[in-house]
């Protein structure tokens, strides 16, 4: 009995661990969605338009770090391409 109270305690920890996991992925999804936007909207709010390449490489950027590096220079760059590329 006491085996089998360990081990149910052990699953619901397990579970709530993935539980946890799936929020937190969803948290950094949301997060890097917004950076995405932001990213767009300064460009076109500063007149620089991406192309359609341009504009896939930044939807479809998956890495945290870069899109923060990206939002810190969109207001500096003088072409998407500085931005993206260097």
């Amino acid at each position: 009995a006491r085996a089998q109270a360990e081990a149910a305690r052990a699953e619901a920890e397990a579970a709530r661990a993935e539980a946890e996991a799936a929020r937190a992925q969803a948290e950094a999804a949301r997060a890097q969605a917004a950076l995405r936007r932001g990213i767009l909207r300064t460009l076109t709010l500063r007149g620089l338009v991406p192309d359609a390449a341009q504009r896939e490489r930044i939807e479809t950027c998956d890495d945290t770090e870069t899109l923060e590096r990206w939002d810190a220079r969109v207001l500096e760059i003088a072409a998407i391409d500085a931005l993206l590329y260097e």
